[in-house]
């Protein structure tokens, strides 16, 4: 986690960077929800109260046959339950190179 921590901090001084830069051509910025300050504790404090993950779930009912032991048939059936059907990114065998709730919609 701390890893990640400083690798949002860098990106949150970039943008402070950037938004400074922006004023400074005379551009109106407003209403922006920033650090207090730009210190790496200020900033801390803003990523642990303002971070969220937003994830994109994949590959968690593989489509493969029965024997593989494996979610769903190649019509996205639930093995082993009549009338059940999976059709999400769930299904993936494996993550594509993409974005990964374009396939699905």
């Amino acid at each position: 986690m701390s890893e990640d921590i400083q690798v949002l901090r860098e990106g949150i001084k970039l943008v402070l960077r950037l938004v400074e830069w922006v004023k400074a051509q005379g551009y109106p910025i407003t209403d922006l929800y920033l650090p207090v300050s730009d210190t790496d504790e200020d900033i801390d404090a803003y990523i642990r109260k303002q971070g969220m993950m937003t994830l994109h779930h994949a590959c968690t009912c593989r489509m493969a046959p029965l024997e593989e032991d494996e979610v769903v048939d190649d019509e996205l059936m639930v093995w082993g339950v009549d009338g059940l059907r999976v059709a999400d990114a769930s299904v993936f065998p494996g993550i594509i190179a993409g974005h990964t709730m374009g396939p699905p919609v």
